[in-house]
């Protein structure tokens, strides 16, 4: 290890046991500790890797997003963790293609493709999440995608390294002469091979069968059929590898147009087999999307608070078909009943709660049960057929809980059973169920057993059966001619040990109290990574459950004090408490919460000392802005985040006029403490903007209490109640019986009142609802400035993300909303203590800010002084509030 950490630097190669155990796991239901988890950033760094890899023997396992629920991204080896560089994105000016590396979620890139209308082929449910790397490396399809547009079909070029360190890059002519130059063995084994297939006319017919519907396990034998020149053959077999052939650089895929108009509707039936039945009929007059949902699908998500409430479907027995149009009309003489929607705001709740199913229905399962997600194919005139099985093999097996979702168009369904492998008979039940399966998909249907999330180590031991010992022995021989010294992914996809689907299964521990609402529900999916600021520094919230999970599970007293010293740092200290992580998960589990009430254990002693403050906010907001002023903040190791901000005036207690106040503005710390230097304050933009569109307002301007975020994101839940009830009281006192919005002029401190405003029939806005009230009364003429808008975490948690970008875009005709912008991790003054979080988490938005306008020219706005002002240093763009920039 050493030798590899002096080759890529010892900030690149880890073995400490804090970032051991948090690769441990993905998706999946296995539990593997790799050796080291070791970070390049190079080609170099990799080529550097594989040589040690091979001359010590040790297996490597790339990864991405780690979303893998077939856990394909864990090993005993070591884990080469792609996801916080290999980022790079190029599209053609055409924007026909996009050249990506693999650590870029499939997300940003449609977002970067937006603009041109244009959007890649592969579109799995866990878009948001998966990482390009994976997206490839898996063969990942979706919704629409079918088979013409996943990534096999849609490659360009591969820019690819194989197990020897030798680099090739399709895209280049000559690609195919160098690999025959440094790779002679390969290049002839490879051509050998291609001969052989195409020589084989049962074997032929199979692959082309088997093709025609969604197929990922096993190697992608249809590039012996697809291509001649064996370096092309490389990169198509590197497509659904599983990265058990070689390292995937880069990939050029073409793109598709995304639809300019989309007709959705979610359709119920009485029967899961009456909405079988109707698939053909919706596929068959054009839909674009045919997502089948069982009666315990939609129970999953029913009680969600984030679900409306006419799709709180909660009846037994029953089904849906979630239908969508792209660029037509629904046919009118079978859809006269259905209501559909074009309105991109119910069309995206309507896919978050299908997209979401996995983290939903996951979180139902029994403390100590795992979830266990698996996904067929056969073709679609079987699809009714292979729904009853299944649900009679569930019945056989007792799986009572079993369910059927998926993309039915594609007779392509997904199944998902909670058990526990505590027990030998549990294991012997799951490994006689996936026999049934087996006999079910292929012997009776001739299909697919695993249709689109890679073969992984749960159908490795089945890859034979599929496609029998002719086939699979030209895949063991592309295995061993590619990875001689099988150093790649070892036993993922290539696995002769008919028990793999059954060993190294994970422990998933019972907790009780406040972490049963989060640490339990957890199915470690990964949907909540691309948020969190920390996701490139120390933890993600996904990896701070899974430490959680580890320190109850180990006996080994040094292991656990070794893991809780490290988890202090890494998981407590550094997380920004934003609760972003919450926004994006599926069933709303609150990561920064659960750490919240970690700082509680250890902060004990500063109780009193925080009731103390909270009782005595108006003292500690006089306090800051002295120390503001005589510039001792700079002592703070970020404090470079204020450079170009002073102290604003106070605000003086007045109503405008004398006319019935229509809002009450309480002026938050925040914007107390700071403003621009070289501009109006924020309460005087709020005061100016008043005064311009009639609106008379009320200032609530001191108050004993604050919204308590301050000394909630310490941990001091009590005190932060405490001082809550007192600025609520304060404005009741304030309203005096009055019906009207009370508007929190920061969206972090609005979301922390909201719901205990909303208990006390109180109505809070925040920047976005104020600008919308100036706005349905002023005309504002579009500027062509370039206007970057970083919502942020407040807006998130509020629900006011879309508004705000809305308003954007009426007051400016060139709106930029950069596809990584989350949350900017000052985590109010936690910037300040760890400005390396803040640079960390800010990093690919830079980049996307430089990449899309002459910053010179820009101006950016947000919702919270503090991130301005750290936005604006980061950026070098001047960042300011919504309301300043109509102002």
């Amino acid at each position: 290890m050493e030798k590899l950490r002096t080759a890529l630097g010892s900030d690149r190669v880890s073995t400490r046991m804090i970032d051991r155990l948090a690769f441990a796991h993905d998706a999946s239901f296995y539990r593997l500790v790799p050796q080291a988890v070791v970070r390049p950033s190079t080609h170099e760094h990799i080529e550097h890797i594989l040589r040690w890899c091979n001359e010590t023997g040790t297996s490597c396992t790339f990864r991405t997003g780690g979303t893998s629920i077939s856990g394909q991204s864990v090993t005993d080896g070591i884990i080469i963790d792609l996801s916080r560089e290999w980022q790079g994105v190029s599209i053609a000016p055409d924007a026909a293609t996009v050249t990506m590396q693999p650590g870029i979620t499939g997300a940003r890139v449609n977002a970067m493709l937006h603009r041109y209308g244009r959007k890649i082929g592969p579109d799995p449910a866990s878009i948001i999440a998966a990482m390009i790397g994976g997206i490839v490396a898996n063969n990942s399809s979706g919704m629409c995608c079918g088979t013409a547009q996943n990534s096999y079909h849609t490659l360009e070029s591969m820019q690819y390294m194989l197990s020897t360190g030798t680099m090739i890059d399709t895209a280049h002519a000559q690609a195919d002469e160098l690999l025959r130059e440094r790779e002679p063995l390969i290049h002839a084994g490879l051509t050998a091979l291609r001969d052989e297939v195409r020589n084989n006319d049962e074997l032929v017919a199979m692959i082309r069968r088997k093709y025609r519907i969604k197929n990922t396990i096993g190697y992608s034998l249809n590039a012996f059929l697809d291509e001649d020149q064996p370096a092309r053959i490389v990169a198509r077999l590197l497509v659904g590898s599983e990265g058990t052939l070689g390292f995937i650089a880069s990939v050029t895929l073409s793109t598709v147009a995304d639809a300019a108009i989309k007709h959705t509707g979610l359709i119920i039936y009485p029967t899961l087999e009456e909405a079988c039945a109707d698939v053909a009929v919706w596929r068959e007059a054009g839909a674009a999307a045919v997502e089948i949902m069982d009666d315990a699908s939609m129970r999953s998500f029913a009680h969600l608070d984030t679900t409306p409430e006419q799709y709180r479907i909660t009846a037994t027995g029953v089904a849906a078909l979630l239908v969508e149009f792209h660029d037509c009309e629904p046919p009118a003489d079978i859809s006269r009943n259905v209501e559909w929607t074009s309105d991109p705001a119910q069309q995206r709740i309507l896919w978050k709660l299908r997209k979401g199913l996995m983290p939903t229905v996951g979180a139902m399962r029994k403390a100590g049960q795992t979830m266990i997600n698996e996904d067929i194919a056969v073709p679609p005139e079987h699809l009714a057929a292979l729904v009853r099985d299944v649900q009679q093999a569930f019945v056989e097996y007792d799986y009572p809980d079993g369910l059927i979702f998926g993309h039915a168009k594609d007779g392509n369904i997904h199944f998902i059973m909670n058990q526990s492998f505590a027990e030998p008979d549990d294991v012997q039940r799951y490994a006689d169920f996936m026999d049934r399966i087996a006999e079910i998909v292929v012997d009776k249907y001739h299909g697919s057993l695993k249709a689109e999330h890679g073969t992984g180590r749960n159908m490795s031991p089945f890859v034979a059966h599929e496609w029998g010992k002719g086939a699979f022995d030209i895949m063991q021989r592309v295995k061993h001619l590619l990875d001689p010294q099988n150093i790649l992914n070892r036993d993922v996809l290539i696995n002769t040990d008919a028990t793999a689907h059954i060993s190294n299964l994970k422990p998933v521990p019972a907790f009780a109290g406040e972490e049963e609402k989060t640490t339990n529900l957890c199915i470690e999916c990964g949907f909540c990574e691309h948020v969190c600021p920390t996701r490139s520094h120390s933890l993600t919230p996904r990896q701070r459950i899974v430490l959680q999970r580890e320190m109850v599970m180990t006996d080994d007293r040094a292991l656990r004090r070794e893991i809780e010293r490290d988890y202090h740092v890494d998981g407590v200290d550094s997380c920004a408490v934003d609760s972003f992580c919450s926004t994006v998960c599926p069933v709303g589990i609150d990561t920064g919460a659960m750490v919240k009430r970690q700082r509680a254990q250890v902060r004990k002693a500063m109780r009193p000392l925080a009731s103390l403050t909270a009782r005595n906010m108006h003292i500690v907001r006089s306090i800051m802005r002295g120390v503001l002023k005589l510039g001792a903040a700079k002592l703070a190791r970020g404090s470079k985040f204020f450079g170009g901000l002073t102290v604003p005036q106070k605000v003086r207690a007045a109503a405008q006029d004398a006319a019935e106040p229509e809002v009450l503005y309480v002026p938050t710390c925040v914007s107390s403490w700071v403003k621009n230097s070289d501009g109006p304050s924020l309460h005087e933009s709020v005061a100016n903007l008043a005064r311009k569109s009639g609106i008379s307002l009320q200032v609530l301007a001191s108050s004993k209490g604050c919204c308590g975020q301050p000394q909630s994101s310490q941990g001091f839940a009590d005190a932060a109640e405490e001082t809550m009830s007192i600025l609520l009281r304060d404005i009741q006192t304030a309203l005096a019986g009055r019906s009207i919005p009370v508007f929190l002029d920061t969206s972090t401190c609005a979301s922390a009142l909201v719901k205990r405003a909303s208990d006390c029939g109180i109505t809070i806005i925040d920047q976005v609802g104020f600008a919308e009230l100036v706005l349905s009364r002023l005309q504002i003429e579009p500027s062509s400035k370039p206007l970057i808008v970083h919502a942020g975490c407040g807006s998130a948690k509020l629900g006011t993300t879309e508004r705000f970008e809305a308003i954007a875009h009426r007051i400016s005709s060139n709106v930029i909303v950069p596809p990584s912008a989350a949350c900017c991790g000052m985590g109010g003054m936690h910037g300040l203590q760890h400005p390396e979080i803040v640079q960390k988490a800010v990093h690919s938005e830079g980049n996307e800010v430089y990449n899309s306008c002459n910053t010179l020219d820009a101006i950016g706005i947000s919702c919270n002084p503090v991130c301005e002002a750290a936005l604006s240093n980061a950026f070098g763009v001047k960042f300011v509030g919504i309301l300043e920039i109509i102002s």
